[in-house]
């Protein structure tokens, strides 16, 4: 975790705290490549330690990703790819090589990165790929606003314009097979809690609903300001069974 400029290492069994890192400098986000913190600034990508993995106008960028051998940053619908060559010794671990790095954008209304599959929606459609290999195209009947899917990639679950959330189940064929309804506004942001047996959707009224996964029965709901759907889903509040927040 990164809290008050410091990045914490915790071990998970038996829980503890290992580590701590103190870091100065300003970045937007973090994730991880070879086993190694790197940060996304406005003009480089690099490690804790300094080293450069990428350098050029990043200001546009929020987030950044690691799918397999690409670094994927994410601004305002659309993603820039960059395709990273690792080099294998005998005795070394893989090396990052910033030589003849390729890069491609991807436009889009709304995506999802996940470990398994990438999904980008564009206008009605969710395009599911695997690194540059597209898998199938969900197509729904009004345009997407917002996708996400659990880690096994079984359920997608895509937010429309109407306030529609539209489950799709990738077991059978891509099918349609259920739309959870509740909201009245465009659905703006989805997120699952860590154990992925609820979903949380936002939309542009500040209203956060929660739904079961198992059953997609709606649970409850409150109202907050946008910004503060990911600290309540970080959180997570108990997974949302606080039964004040229910109600």
């Amino acid at each position: 975790s990164f809290y008050r400029k410091n990045f914490i290492f915790f071990q998970i069994s038996p829980y503890k705290e290992i580590k701590s890192i103190v870091y100065l400098e300003e970045f937007k986000n973090y994730t991880f490549f070879n086993d190694k913190i790197c940060v996304l600034k406005d003009n480089s990508v690099e490690h804790l330690d300094g080293e450069k993995m990428l350098e050029g106008d990043f200001s546009q960028f929020t987030d950044i990703y690691m799918i397999n051998d690409n670094i994927v940053l994410s601004g305002n619908k659309y993603l820039k790819i960059f395709e990273i060559c690792r080099n294998n010794s005998e005795n070394e671990k893989k090396v990052f090589s910033v030589e003849n790095i390729h890069s491609y954008f991807i436009k889009c209304d709304c995506f999802f990165i996940g470990y398994a599959v990438t999904l980008i929606g564009r206008k009605n459609l969710i395009d599911i790929k695997k690194e540059n290999q597209l898998l199938g195209t969900l197509t729904f009947p009004e345009n997407i606003t917002s996708v996400i899917s659990d880690t096994l990639v079984t359920k997608v679950y895509s937010g429309s314009e109407s306030g529609k959330i539209y489950f799709s189940s990738l077991e059978d064929n891509n099918c349609l097979e259920h739309i959870l309804y509740f909201h009245e506004s465009s659905i703006i942001q989805l997120k699952m809690s860590f154990c992925e047996k609820f979903l949380y959707s936002l939309d542009s009224n500040g209203k956060i609903a929660v739904w079961n996964t198992e059953y997609n029965n709606f649970l409850g709901f409150n109202n907050f300001e946008a910004e503060s759907m990911l600290v309540c889903c970080e959180n997570e509040v108990g997974d949302f069974q606080n039964e004040d927040f229910v109600k």
